[in-house]
């Protein structure tokens, strides 16, 4: 039997495991996501031939869990829904994992779709994560259920692991991180069924596999032609990591952020050739790109923003950044592991940034500021996201359970 959970491979003998992220329902929370683990990470994903089950977990409150919540694991064929209800974010997300490439769909709730992303290759994160899992010899009883810990990954530079306990036939039962605080439980199961699921069950609706759906989410042109804003920005800053004599940020790291109207472009390049780009239209959708230099790793999502919760001003002194005051807000209130804080000038250029996690530190300040310079040609989308084949390139399709 060979445990499976979403995201980057993680491989060890005759064992895999893959992990990814439960939702992502702002830009903020997508960066804090990002530099908070060695990859998008903790949902469970059961291994081809797994058989069709319904696990009911009890998450506690506690960590980034403000409130408690349950969360509902269902799984029939190639498709996996899990429904989280109760606490601050209740959500709904389809995956699907085809040879070496990953689909997921999440909603904010049952009848708000909020985004889809898909995900292939190996990242890999050497410097700071050990991402080999390992089967351990520790075993437990949880919800009746006799289970086997597995060691999903690690960090280098402190104590943090995440861990998983897993059946012989692939289903988790409970996952945990263990810090030199103590072991924060992430999901424990208090019901776990073997029982016969349909494909509609645990399949996503078949329009969210049209890229038209999500671009006429979007309203492109309109969000782009909107004026009425406060602003109507044209500019572009060029920012520089700045913190670069942390051993962490061995690889240097610089941001282009770029403005026109209401559109937004945040393309982030590293020394090693890994980069990013963030393309956000209003309010209303962001799309995110990302790869290694060769190509082996990438990612594409798109997310259909449902509201900002954050950019709250701070009770901070005005920083002079490039000859220009810049305000400090938190993008990122109340979270308990994390924080994202900018300082911008009166018209909303980013001069600076300052990112936080329990393992991570990354600020990025401005070196060049100019205003006026960009075209609504900057901001065009890749062409080839028109072409639904490149979307499912996967083979996965809508009902393959059947």
């Amino acid at each position: 039997m060979r445990p499976v959970d979403h995201g980057s491979a993680l491989s060890t003998g005759t064992a895999s495991l893959r992990r990814t992220a439960r939702t992502a329902p702002t830009l903020v929370s997508i960066f804090v996501l990002i530099i908070n683990c060695p990859a998008n990470a903790d949902v469970f994903i059961p291994p081809d031939g797994a058989p069709d089950y319904v696990v009911t977990y009890l998450v506690e409150a506690g960590g980034s869990v403000r409130k408690p919540r349950t969360k509902t694991v269902s799984h029939h064929g190639a498709w996996t829904r899990i429904e989280q209800s109760g606490g601050d974010h209740p959500s709904i997300s389809y995956v699907a994992k085809s040879r070496r490439i990953t689909q997921r769909f999440w909603s904010n709730n049952a009848a708000s779709v909020a985004g889809f992303s898909e995900e292939w290759g190996e990242r890999q994160d050497g410097e700071r994560w050990q991402t080999d899992a390992r089967r351990t010899t520790e075993r437990r009883l949880i919800a009746g259920e006799r289970c086997t810990v597995w060691l999903v990954w690690h960090s280098l530079q402190q104590k943090l692991e995440k861990k998983s306990c897993v059946t012989e036939d692939g289903i988790e039962v409970a996952s945990f991180t263990e810090t030199d605080r103590g072991t924060l439980v992430l999901d424990e199961a208090v019901k776990v069924e073997r029982r016969a699921l349909r494909a509609e069950d645990v399949t996503p609706a078949r329009h969210l596999f049209d890229p038209a759906f999500w671009f006429s989410q979007a309203e492109l042109q309109a969000s782009t032609a909107d004026v009425t804003t406060k602003f109507n920005p044209n500019d572009e800053v060029r920012l520089k990591r700045s913190d670069e004599t942390r051993p962490s940020a061995r690889s240097g790291i610089t941001e282009v952020r770029r403005r026109y109207g209401t559109v937004t472009s945040i393309m982030t390049l590293k020394s090693d050739g890994e980069w990013q780009h963030k393309l956000s239209f209003g309010s209303r959708l962001l799309f995110v790109f990302q790869s290694d230099a060769s190509g082996a790793y990438g990612s594409f999502s798109v997310t259909h923003l449902t509201g900002h919760d954050g950019h709250v001003k701070m009770d901070r002194a005005p920083d002079i950044i490039l000859g220009e005051s810049c305000i400090w807000y938190d993008d990122a209130p109340g979270m308990m592991d994390a924080s994202s804080h900018n300082c911008e000038t009166p018209d909303g250029a980013v001069l600076k940034t300052v990112q936080r996690s329990r393992s991570h530190l990354n600020e990025m300040t401005a070196q060049i500021l100019r205003r006026g310079a960009n075209q609504p040609a900057d901001f065009s989308l890749p062409s080839n996201l028109s072409d639904m084949r490149e979307w499912q390139r996967s083979g996965i399709r809508p009902h393959d359970n059947q």
